[in-house]
């Protein structure tokens, strides 16, 4: 295609600039059997062309809701045509049509650095410092929402997200001109560090999070500010509270490793009187962190650092299967495979808890990625299929980890030892002939030498 629709750059993707690729329709034509006249419903090769089109192969993605095409819509909006209203592709899109968008497409860049879809970053500011932060979205709606995720009320730091023209930002990034009807992928804020920063026991703890969501998509970055202190520590005697350092032969660092694990399984299989359905689908990400040195002490620091390898794996794995009693262009099945693995350096900070033999574990660093390649084939009911295939990386996890770790203590007849398994979270959802079940949890078996 000479003037394509989208076009893809390291920040994301973008409606293509170029006079000549500008969009007047939406490809709701261009499918198994392309028609270059007839469009939608205005004449039987309208409707043969739709199957496989650049449009219903957005609404198969869940990125055209709300619109002619999504049959739920349609049926909700007989009685109720105000309520739910069908909407124009264009005007789904915030002036896009859906041939220029990506489904969550959403990345920001912090200090040079572009953190993406399923990544998060942390940064240290200094008292009062303005971060600039640069938000893209080309997702499905043209939605930026910020939230400051579940650690919101939990050691806050005390900063903010701020728009240069609105002030504080309230609920998300804006996106689309409603006068002019203009969409502007990239938009420009800045987060506003606390003056001064907190310096009481919990200070070195506090994380202002933040999410830029959308689609179900986020990038997530978070900022700290540590205090300012002049106390020098030393390494103890064996066996006593303080700091813990590779300092002497009472302490010579840390050995052991963490390890993160996250889980979702939805099976189910069903019929009734349209079809038959059916679901197999399987993710698993998992992140090893294993200690290989621990940092020199350094004058005025109340943590060790030490040095870890990560090794992580992402899989996932979709068989899903709607077999209906009638053939009107939807699709029928669709598998996908999506797999990776990652190695990386990671720096962590051990630190003693409120003067006692506890430990707490904090991210010294960036993340790492896992770089993915995948391939999804959709069928359509009528025995027609297309594969396509993916990219992409996702976040390594230390971030969950870091925050499913509790306050670690040692064995009691081990005081240098601290090893344990704690499940972060649990959900199970009963599904028609079947259930979705969510399970991830950390592990340590760490010892101070």
């Amino acid at each position: 295609m000479q003037f394509p629709p989208l076009v893809t750059t390291e920040f994301g993707t973008y409606p293509n600039p170029d006079p000549a690729a500008e969009q007047i329709a939406c490809l709701d034509y261009n499918g198994y059997i392309e028609s270059h006249t007839d469009r939608g419903e205005s004449s039987a090769t309208g409707i043969i062309s739709y199957p496989g089109s650049t449009c219903n192969i957005q609404v198969q993605l869940g990125c055209c809701e709300n619109e002619a095409a999504d049959i739920g819509r349609q049926i909700a909006s007989v009685p109720f045509p105000e309520r739910f209203p069908v909407l124009a592709c264009v005007s789904n899109h915030r002036g896009r049509f859906c041939q220029s968008v990506t489904k969550g497409d959403i990345a920001i860049e912090v200090k040079g650095d572009i953190i993406k879809a399923g990544q998060t970053k942390e940064y240290e500011v200094s008292a009062g410092e303005l971060v600039p932060i640069l938000v893209h979205n080309n997702g499905c709606y043209g939605d930026t929402r910020v939230n400051e995720g579940l650690l919101a009320s939990v050691l806050l730091l005390g900063g903010r997200i701020v728009d240069g023209a609105l002030g504080r930002l309230t609920g998300g990034v804006i996106h689309h001109q409603a006068d002019s009807g203009d969409y502007f992928p990239d938009r420009d804020v800045a987060y506003q560090a606390p003056d001064p920063c907190p310096d009481d026991a919990f200070a070195r703890f506090r994380r202002d999070r933040y999410r830029f969501e959308t689609d179900g998509w986020a990038a997530g970055v978070a900022f700290k500010c540590p205090p300012t202190t002049t106390t020098t520590l030393v390494c103890p005697a064996p066996g006593m509270p303080g700091r813990f350092t590779n300092q002497g032969d009472s302490c010579t660092g840390w050995s052991g490793s963490f390890k993160y694990v996250y889980t979702t399984d939805e099976v189910y299989s069903f019929s009734d009187g349209t079809g038959s359905y059916s679901k197999d689908n399987h993710l698993r990400i998992e992140g090893v962190w294993s200690i290989v040195g621990t940092g020199a002490p350094v004058a005025g620091e109340v943590f060790d650092t030490i040095d870890t390898t990560w090794a992580g794996t992402y899989s996932l794995t979709k068989v899903e299967a709607e077999h209906r009693d009638f053939c009107v262009g939807q699709v029928s099945d669709v598998t996908a495979t999506v797999l990776g693995s990652g190695t990386g350096a990671q720096q962590l900070h051990i630190s003693p808890y409120d003067g006692t033999n506890q430990v707490t574990i904090a991210l010294a660093g960036s993340s790492n990625v896992i770089p993915l390649t995948g391939s999804t084939t959709i069928q359509g009911c009528d025995g027609t299929s297309v594969t396509t295939t993916s990219g992409g990386t996702v976040d390594d996890g230390v971030g969950s980890l870091v925050n499913g770790l509790p306050i670690l203590v040692s064995d009691p007849g081990d005081p240098g030892h601290y090893a344990g398994r704690l499940t972060v979270s649990h959900r199970e959802e009963p599904r028609s002939g079947g259930s979705f079940v969510l399970d991830s949890f950390v592990e340590w078996d760490i010892r101070r030498r």
